[in-house]
């Protein structure tokens, strides 16, 4: 629900604001939700967290769909796009396997939180790592550009 309502907003802040700020936005988004997620006591919490997941994955999704569109060339961005789903399916499975020897190894609480920590621990060097690394990719209109030099 909240990345079906929040499409609109962010999709005009991607175009006003850039990419990038969105994408580490979401990164960051993801990890606080799995650090909720680990400590989480009651439905309150994970209701919470699904909600803070949501938020997430719209600013990193249309962002990541938006830097797809704006690097890749007519005849690449197929593939590219293919490329994002595939990306995130592969994650889905290895995250799977990861939760099932973990869940298996440990008591379901403990494992809970260990997987949730460890979730957010990537998400959050994921937001480090495209804070550093990732440029803009939004290209300036004419009128963008003659906007900013007055």
């Amino acid at each position: 629900l909240m990345t079906v309502l929040l499409r609109p907003a962010v999709g005009t802040g991607l175009d006003r604001y850039g990419r990038r700020p969105f994408f580490v936005g979401g990164l960051l988004g993801y990890a606080l939700t799995m650090f909720t997620f680990a400590v989480a006591e009651g439905v309150a919490t994970i209701i919470a967290a699904r909600t803070m997941q949501g938020t997430a994955s719209a600013l990193l999704w249309l962002a990541a769909s938006s830097i797809t569109a704006d690097i890749a060339s007519d005849e690449q961005r197929g593939g590219a796009f293919g490329g994002i789903g595939q990306a995130n399916m592969a994650g889905s499975v290895l995250g799977t396997f990861v939760g099932y020897i973990v869940l298996n190894m440990m008591s379901f609480i403990q494992g809970w939180r260990a997987l949730f920590l460890g979730y957010g621990l990537a998400s959050l060097a994921a937001a480090l790592w495209a804070w550093r690394s990732l440029p803009e990719t939004r290209r300036r209109t004419d009128r963008q550009l003659a906007k900013a030099y007055r």
